[in-house]
């Protein structure tokens, strides 16, 4: 979304992601005017704090700061340098002063009462936002308390989203007191800074000590349209805040003009049977479960967008539930279970290498009620080729030779089309497709991509991304999840997804890229293997393809398509 907000809301796109472009736009002169009245910058030009060079001009400041060209001015016109000393006229370096680096967490109490409703609960909004961007600068997560709620009873998250979806919904028949803010207050650490958001009535009776912000809403001013101004006042600071159309403000606060809110829901199994999908091959097919588990829809994800136009989708019957898939060449294979043994299945030209393919489950390190549930839960991907198949089964990796041959890989880590795997040689692991001078490594965690190019990890938060070219580096948040690796331009990248479940990011590089479009989505959306191409579900049970490349959707499935 960066790229649809003006340059002077940019720094706080993370937080303007969970509105629409529109309301994004509207809210965005609240958070710069209580950015600017909550004041707390590590760098400033105050007086106080630790003495940090210099940062810009002053009109005031003692002579050895004056600038040499108010020097060159006294000596070649002596009477006007007179006159800018009288006026205050005179430009001095502005000395930088570094306020020490705070500690603890940001946690903001907010008054949901009956004097809180309305407009000035986008005052509410904004200072929540603010509080977001403060809280991540300093590595900590923010911290929401909800007054009338039980003290102590703090919501935490990394997602801004995540927090707000309880604010949203908030209400409370009675007005706090400064007993209910003290209760909430005892609940934190010393180094903790709490913000209380309220109105005037509460914040004329509160005394905080310390770090502690009151911040004062109320309606100043009003139009034929209703409320048309905001007051806030923090200690003896006002700011006075022109209210966004009322229609605009109306969508934000009933929920309307959100993106996102809340953590995700568990998914229904949809009519259509897209729930479960799959990238198996090196091309473009999509594998789709249907309602049937012996039956898989295809869908080839063309190059470029065609407007919102429904593609076809194709259905493919197998004789039993469909335990895994794969493609060679345009065949389309399958492996099902039919009376405790694995058999295969092609669509497509026949293969006669295919047609006396059979393993008894008793081969497997892997029960037959086992197998059938998977067959049911999700489409596994088949990776095939001339002279056997590999799959992976509750973790453990399965290597099936086409004579009927069958055994579970206890050093594979890590398998995708192409040839290109990762094996475990003690405690190290080794990518086998680069040759046998391929470089080792310590990591636990490795996610393949197209040619030599890899990601990997030692405890799953730090990666190391490797391209034909080049490589970087990038740290995922506390419970982000790695959905798969891509080649953007040649430059590797790591798409991944919050903890929360809300955003999609593509990590790496200069600077990391939120999927707006992609984000928000009840199940983890699914990177292609090999192509820039990520899948997802909708809740209404429509199917989206974004290329990664050009960030555009590519192809829309919908619900019910023959």
């Amino acid at each position: 979304m960066t790229g649809r907000l003006p340059s002077h809301l940019a720094p706080w796109a993370g937080q303007f992601d969970a509105l629409d472009p529109r309301c994004a736009v509207a809210l965005g002169p609240f958070v710069r005017a209580l950015d600017t009245l909550l004041g707390g910058d590590a760098h400033s030009s105050g007086s106080q704090g630790e003495f940090d060079g210099y940062d810009g001009l002053s009109r005031s400041g003692t002579p050895e700061r004056l600038l040499m060209s108010q020097w060159l001015l006294a000596e070649a016109a002596p009477e006007e340098f007179l006159r800018r000393a009288a006026q205050r006229e005179l430009l001095h370096l502005a000395p930088a002063r570094r306020s020490p680096e705070p500690r603890g967490s940001i946690a903001v109490l907010v008054d949901t009462g009956p004097s809180q409703l309305g407009a000035v609960r986008l005052v509410q909004l904004a200072a929540l936002m603010v509080a977001h961007r403060r809280a991540a600068a300093r590595g900590t997560g923010l911290r929401l308390g909800l007054l009338g709620r039980k003290p102590g009873d703090w919501h935490e998250g990394a997602e801004l989203p995540e927090l707000l979806h309880g604010w949203l919904a908030a209400r409370s028949a009675v007005e706090p007191d400064p007993v209910d803010v003290e209760a909430w207050r005892d609940s934190l650490d010393a180094a903790d800074e709490a913000w209380v958001l309220t109105g005037e009535p509460l914040a004329s009776r509160l005394v905080l000590p310390g770090r502690h912000k009151v911040l004062a809403g109320r309606e100043s001013a009003w139009s034929d349209k209703g409320a048309a101004e905001i007051t806030v006042t923090l200690g003896g600071r006002t700011a006075r805040l022109a209210l966004p159309d009322p229609r605009t403000g109306a969508r934000i606060l009933r929920g309307e003009g959100w993106r996102r809110t809340g953590a995700p829901t568990p998914g229904k199994a949809l009519s259509g049977g897209v729930r479960r999908m799959a990238f198996v091959g090196a091309g473009r097919q999509l594998l789709l479960g249907s309602g049937d588990p012996a039956q898989v829809m295809t869908a080839r994800v063309p190059h470029k967008a065609r407007g919102d136009q429904q593609y076809t989708v194709r259905r493919h019957t197998f004789p039993a539930p469909v335990l895994a898939a794969g493609y060679h060449g345009r065949r389309l294979v399958g492996l099902y279970l039919s009376r405790g043994t694995v058999r295969a299945h092609v669509v497509g030209k026949p293969w006669p290498t295919a047609s006396g393919f059979a393993v008894p489950t008793d081969e497997l390190d892997i029960s037959e009620e086992r197998l059938t549930a998977l067959a049911h839960e999700r489409i596994t991907p088949l990776v095939v080729d001339e002279r056997h198949m590999l799959c992976c089964w509750d973790g453990d990796w399965y290597r099936f030779g086409w004579d009927g041959s069958a055994a579970r890989v206890t050093d594979l880590v890590a398998a995708i089309p192409g040839g290109a795997t990762a094996c475990r040689e003690g405690e190290a692991l080794r990518l086998p497709h680069l040759g046998p001078d391929a470089p080792s490594f310590r990591e636990h965690h490795v996610i393949l991509g197209p040619d030599s190019s890899h990601a990997r990890s030692m405890a799953g938060q730090v990666w190391t991304l490797a391209g034909p070219a080049n490589g970087t580096t990038c740290r995922l948040e506390k419970g982000e999840q790695p959905l798969g690796f891509v080649l953007l331009g040649g430059e590797p990248r790591l798409v991944t997804r919050s903890a929360a479940g809300h955003l999609v990011r593509i990590r790496g590089g200069r600077r990391d890229t939120v999927l707006t479009k992609a984000s928000g989505t009840s199940d983890a959306p699914l990177v292609h293997p090999v192509l820039p191409l990520l899948a997802l579900r909708r809740d209404d049970g429509t199917v989206e393809v974004f290329d990664l490349e050009s960030l555009e959707r590519v192809v829309i499935l919908r619900k019910g398509l023959a």
